[in-house]
């Protein structure tokens, strides 16, 4: 018998690349260490007050009573994944996890949910990148303060089956006590169409309508930087209300020179972009270096 409960939040999360997974160790010891993986991903659920509703292959869904918990159970999901012996065959790594996370309310059928809010949740996955966790913004209002500050708009995006965007957002949970660096005053920002990067004759882009870019040195970053002074997540760039933000995460910090300015070394903090100028990753800006990445904002 069906029955409607909720608000609950849903997680779903999924590990990343498991079929090259199966392609490199075959069969046997590939599910051996999804099946630990998954485990282990179950438990953290439990240990957050959660309830694993069922596993599917290399993906596990939870339902938790609270935001608050699920987004501290995603977190130590992502974390516990650094914690696990790396894959040592043709440079796989890590393995990794996209994770979704949607305040709503299911119905509960023989011990399965379903519903719009698991439909939800499970489209955010689909739109996470590697050890990134995504939330709506249904489930960011209903976080406290403690949580929230991890938290920050990415876009809005369209699902199937809903009649307007839904707001996407992120949790940060690579840094610790993120501080606000402004070397210049926020109403002083020029409001941005896009902002360009240029790195070894590549350009991205940073806009409305990609309003995310990863910076590291493994190959799940949009811009990967091979280099081992740079974290494998070394740092990132959102836009966020016409202001794009460079958001260190990383061991050794990060260089910005916004051009006519002087120099900031950024250690798991954040500061605004505009102008332009170049960043390092790392290593301290030495002039006509290969490995600096150039930007400017287009208006």
């Amino acid at each position: 018998m069906s029955e409607e409960f909720g608000p609950l939040a849903i997680l779903f999360a999924d590990i990343a690349r498991s079929t090259q997974l199966y392609d490199l160790l075959g069969d046997e010891e590939a599910q051996s260490r999804i099946a630990s993986c998954i485990a282990c991903l179950s438990d953290l659920a439990r240990e957050h007050r959660g309830k694993v509703i069922k596993t599917i292959g290399d993906e596990v869904l939870c339902i938790f009573p609270d935001a608050n918990d699920a987004i501290v159970a995603a977190m130590a999901m992502q974390r516990a994944m650094g914690k696990l012996p790396p894959v040592d065959k043709s440079g796989f790594g890590r393995l990794n996890l996209y994770v979704g996370v949607h305040m709503g309310h299911v119905i509960l059928d023989n011990g399965d949910v379903f519903g719009d809010a698991v439909n939800i949740a499970a489209r955010l996955v689909e739109l996470a990148k590697q050890r990134q966790i995504l939330l709506t913004e249904q489930t960011a209002e209903a976080l406290t303060s403690e949580n929230l500050g991890s938290v920050h708009s990415l876009y809005q995006t369209m699902i199937r089956g809903k009649r307007g965007p839904i707001g996407v957002y992120e949790c940060v949970w690579e840094q610790e006590a993120l501080t606000i660096i402004q070397s210049k005053p926020l109403d002083a920002l020029v409001p941005s169409v896009c902002l360009e990067l240029y790195y070894h004759g590549q350009l991205f882009m940073v806009n409305q309508e990609h309003a995310g870019l990863t910076m590291g040195r493994q190959g799940y970053n949009d811009l990967v930087v091979s280099d081992y002074c740079v974290s494998r997540s070394h740092a990132r760039i959102s836009y966020r209300r016409g202001q794009f933000v460079f958001v260190d995460q990383s061991t050794n910090g990060s260089y910005l020179v916004i051009q006519g300015e002087k120099p900031l070394h950024l250690k798991r903090d954040q500061a605004p972009l505009y102008g332009s100028g170049v960043l390092s990753l790392g290593r301290e800006v030495v002039p006509d270096s290969p490995e600096l990445i150039y930007f400017r904002i287009k208006l």
